[in-house]
């Protein structure tokens, strides 16, 4: 509560002063000064830019030079093809607070404080030098203005698509909206060798595919090379391991090109070191040569966790289980 109380003082001072320079300076414009500012400021685009970047990045604040713009262009004081480089400008130096605050920080705050700068920056080189460009924007804005006077619903209904709708649909359909997961193996047969495996799979949250990358062994591991790579469906009845893909059928009992499903089973668990699984699905699988095989499977994620093969006699032939998970 404290926080929250703090925050809400914190906009309302912010707003209040934002208001408060807006209206001092916006009287220091009346009469000779609006000529005064028209020679000096808004007589040239490269001027006008040049202000509005250095007038900015001064206050640290793009807020108060728009909203001191804004009533100049309202009332006529300031025409709105000589606000546009100057509302530029603003917006590139509104980027120096965000550099400033990044330096000393961490290399993601430089990279993303330098995001902000060439976002803004090459905006500017694309409508600035060219007068024809610089005007299509002013002529939408004109034609905006328009229909909003007309109506107050259109203005309302610009912001919401504009600010809300637009800009959340885009982050969600365009960002990298997935889940990267390895998981290591470790594969031990029955000469008591040993082999590693790895399988590197991207869910993304919006879709119902999953790619699945395996890596058999360490060299086509470190060549980032996979042994298999595939995509399986939410829906689809696939799994893969350390062994590869897998096709089952839960209503003909099959697992495999020649695996007899025997028992299912979805309360299985699995441990070790700091994993810890629970409800896993478990098979217990019969193979025609006379091999059977269990599987620990986490179902969601369709993944292998860990299996074991054994001979008619009952001797362990083959076993794999995860290590880690990064």
């Amino acid at each position: 509560p404290q926080n929250v109380i703090t925050l809400l003082i914190g906009l309302v001072l912010l707003f209040l002063s934002i208001k408060f320079l807006s209206s001092v300076i916006y009287s220091q414009l009346i009469g000779p000064s609006k000529d005064r500012l028209k020679r000096y400021v808004f007589n040239d685009p490269y001027k006008s830019f040049g202000w509005g970047t250095l007038v900015t990045a001064g206050v640290q604040s793009s807020s108060i030079t728009t909203s001191l713009i804004v009533p100049l262009v309202a009332s006529g004081k300031v025409k709105l093809n000589n606000a546009f480089p100057f509302i530029m400008g603003a917006n590139i130096g509104t980027t120096i607070t965000a550099l400033l605050a990044a330096f000393n920080r961490s290399e993601a705050a430089i990279s993303l404080a330098f995001v902000h700068l060439l976002f803004n920056l090459i905006g500017v080189i694309i409508f600035l030098p060219f007068p024809v460009i610089r005007r299509i924007p002013v002529m939408i804005a004109y034609r905006f203005g328009a229909l909003t006077f007309d109506s107050r619903l259109f203005g309302f209904s610009y912001i919401i698509v504009s600010f809300f709708l637009l800009p959340f649909t885009l982050i969600y359909f365009s960002s990298n909206n997935s889940k990267q997961q390895t998981y290591e193996y470790e594969v031990n047969y029955l000469d008591a060798s040993t082999g590693s495996s790895r399988i590197l799979f991207d869910y993304e949250l919006h879709k119902s595919k999953t790619k699945y990358n395996l890596f058999s062994g360490q060299k086509s591991a470190e060549m980032n090379v996979p042994d298999t790579s595939v995509l399986i469906e939410k829906n689809q009845s696939q799994l893969i391991g350390p062994d590869g893909v897998i096709n089952y059928d839960l209503n003909l009992n099959t697992f495999g090109q020649s695996g007899q499903i025997l028992l299912t089973s979805d309360t299985s668990s699995y441990s070790y070191k700091d994993i810890r699984m629970s409800g896993l699905r478990f098979f217990r699988v019969n193979f025609d040569n006379g091999d059977e095989g269990l599987f620990w499977i986490h179902n969601q994620n369709k993944l292998v966790v860990k299996s074991e093969y054994y001979d008619y006699q009952g001797q362990l032939l083959k076993s794999s289980k995860l290590l880690s998970i990064q």
